[in-house]
């Protein structure tokens, strides 16, 4: 950072209230003492200023940079949660759209199922093994027993 007020600047009006003090001192004028207060107020001026900027511009960029690395360190954090939550989204996303496919694929079983019973009862599926008659009729319902004119139901309520 560019100081505002310059060294050499600062030294020359140093020089001339010095001057203006040693004048004032030599032939006591008011106009010697009246330049040699002013001349000195704005040396001093100027010298604190100088200090105030140094002190400014030693300090601010060390708390500049612990306050960006404290945001790069949350930003860090923060980036590293959110990475972690999309892997976590992504593999529940996996896992959904496997259980789709399983849903879908068991709907179009079903679909075939009702179709083959609607159109007359085509043959059993592979996966449905027909045992004794007593398993298979219901008993539970009243009225319906063994001696039922019913036939036999294989594929469920159908």
């Amino acid at each position: 950072m560019k100081p505002p007020v310059s060294l050499e600047y600062t030294i020359i009006v140093a020089l001339l209230a010095v001057s203006a003090a040693v004048l004032s001192y030599v032939m006591p004028h008011p106009v010697f003492n009246l330049a040699a207060l002013l001349l000195g107020v704005y040396a001093l001026h100027l010298v604190s200023v100088r200090v105030v900027v140094r002190q400014y511009a030693g300090v601010a960029p060390a708390t500049r940079r612990k306050r960006a690395s404290g945001i790069d360190e949350e930003a860090v954090r923060i980036r590293e949660e959110l990475d972690r939550e999309r892997r976590e989204l992504d593999n529940r996303k996996a896992e959904l759209q496997e259980r789709i496919v399983a849903a879908e694929q068991q709907w179009e079983l079903l679909r075939q199922m009702i179709r083959d019973r609607v159109e007359g009862g085509a043959a059993l599926p592979d996966s449905v093994v027909a045992g004794p008659q007593s398993a298979l009729t219901s008993t539970s319902s009243p009225g319906r027993g063994n001696g039922s004119d019913e036939p036999t139901r294989i594929h469920g309520r159908w």
